[in-house]
């Protein structure tokens, strides 16, 4: 299956589950933690063959995803205040609400 093939499955196969953006988000950071590639990149990369490894991770993360399993718990990692953190079903996953504060808060005390 091609990079952009993979991407194309999945965003379809998660819009019974979430709006278009949302699900198109999502088939980008899958595909992104799969290949390696930014969005950018895989516009030159597009037609590349996935590995079968890397097909074996998408299948996996798409049937975790489909189970309603929230994407953070599905790559193990999610991103707050430019920072990745380690995540799983132990902790909560962090809320852009919550970074929002945390960077306000940050800025009142450097002013």
């Amino acid at each position: 299956m091609q990079v952009q093939q993979a991407f194309i499955k999945i965003r379809q196969e998660l819009a019974a589950l979430y709006d278009e953006r949302e699900s198109d988000q999502i088939a980008h950071w899958v595909i992104e933690n799969i290949t390696g590639h930014s969005r950018s990149a895989r516009i030159l990369h597009k037609t590349d063959l996935l590995t079968t490894a890397q097909e074996s991770s998408f299948t996996k993360y798409l049937q975790e995803l489909l189970q309603w399993r929230p994407i953070q718990y599905v790559l193990g990692e999610a991103w707050f205040a430019g920072m990745r953190f380690f995540v799983d079903e132990r902790v909560l996953v962090p809320r852009s609400e919550t970074e929002e504060l945390v960077v306000m808060s940050l800025e009142s005390v450097v002013v």
